[in-house]
């Protein structure tokens, strides 16, 4: 997939695992610290906020950047819809 940071047009291309069973109201990447940094997204942003997420292994903190990334999967024979997230 290719991320593309609206904060300052920064690209990466990237393997990566969707569709994980994870369910929100809302759409929801999470990466990688050493992938935020290549995006330009940390350290995290002013209008970012810390948040405790429950997950398998029990709780964590992480950072949410809202309208952060631009995300397209890229396929050999086309690609997805552009959605920021």
């Amino acid at each position: 997939m290719e991320l593309k940071s609206l904060r300052d047009n920064r690209k990466l291309i990237i393997s990566a695992l969707l569709n994980t069973g994870f369910t929100s109201d809302e759409l929801d990447i999470h990466i990688p610290q050493s992938v935020a940094k290549e995006l330009g997204l940390w350290p995290p942003p002013k209008n970012s906020s810390l948040e405790i997420l429950d997950t398998a292994g029990g709780e964590i903190l992480s950072y949410f950047i809202p309208n952060a990334v631009k995300l397209t999967v890229i396929e050999e024979d086309r690609t997805s819809n552009n959605n920021n997230m």
